[in-house]
């Protein structure tokens, strides 16, 4: 049987096993933890949002957008193709880009400003913070890639060369993945510093993106440690390239219903695990 498929099948039983057996208390929890959850992610959007480098971001993104109208010298079908693409290349990218500077300065920048002493003398959990937090950060993020999606279909719709039903499913799923990123982000940024968090923000970026490669040569490894370790790394490293449909998008195809589905899926289990990882670790963590 596939490594990672017995990896997964035991994460779901171990989550199950867990949810069944602190069912009650999980219940008292989420009565108490849903209103400071919603309070802590209202307070991180607002107070990041106003940052002047998120401003910039989001100006910088609408404007190299626009600037892809220049793509004149291709013919019309190939240009269309260059702007469809293009753009959910750039959203995707500095949807990952933001959510992992904001994650690298949500909870280390509270720590270090002892912001944190304030929130926590109040009734409020741990794990609300961490999960308030991240929530807040998603918010951010999708105001972000919002922004962008609406920006490129404007144009597409302005230059009536692309139907925008495709791209805005591409981009809707794309934001999945960055959220699925996020969540592991936000595990290291509960036990590091914002630089470390910043460094393992992009080596996640960069290893999730190649994990269909990365699979491949797995499986040509023959049988022993190495491929265990390797299919374990692989395992928790994001699988950003479920995510993916700029080609289908560009090139007017339908947009698969079963991987999509299986992405979310996988998401969701993932976010949850590594929520659960991130409060416990941020429950230890001496601030």
């Amino acid at each position: 049987m596939n490594l990672l498929l017995v990896i997964y099948i035991v994460s779901a039983v171990l989550v199950l096993a867990a949810l069944v057996i602190a069912r009650k208390q999980i219940a008292r929890g989420l009565l108490h933890g849903i209103p400071s959850v919603y309070r802590i992610a209202g307070m991180t959007f607002a107070e990041t949002r106003r940052r002047r480098i998120l401003q910039v971001i989001i100006l910088l993104a609408a404007l190299m957008l626009v600037g892809m109208l220049g793509i004149t010298w291709l013919n019309p079908g190939e240009s269309a193709k260059a702007l469809v693409s293009g753009g959910l290349d750039l959203v995707f990218l500095l949807g990952i880009l933001v959510s992992i500077f904001i994650c690298a300065f949500l909870i280390p920048s509270d720590i270090d400003k002892r912001t944190i002493y304030s929130v926590l003398s109040k009734p409020v959990h741990r794990w609300e913070f961490v999960v308030g937090k991240y929530f807040g950060a998603l918010a951010v993020v999708g105001l972000l890639v919002g922004i962008m999606l609406l920006v490129q279909m404007i144009v597409l719709v302005a230059t009536q060369k692309h139907p925008i039903g495709l791209v805005f499913q591409a981009g809707l799923v794309a934001y999945f993945g960055i959220a699925v990123f996020t969540a592991a982000v936000m595990v290291v940024s509960t036990i590091a510093s914002s630089l470390t968090t910043v460094i393992a923000g992009f080596t996640l970026w960069l290893v999730g993106s190649i994990q269909a490669m990365s699979h491949s040569v797995i499986a040509h490894i023959e049988g022993g440690f190495s491929k265990t370790v390797l299919g374990v790394v692989s395992a928790i490293i994001p699988h950003l390239d479920k995510y993916d449909f700029r080609v289908e998008a560009a090139e007017q195809l339908a947009i698969p219903l079963v991987l999509v589905q299986r992405g979310l899926v996988y998401g969701i289990g993932y976010v949850a695990v590594c929520l659960i990882i991130a409060s416990l670790l941020f429950r230890e963590r001496q601030v």
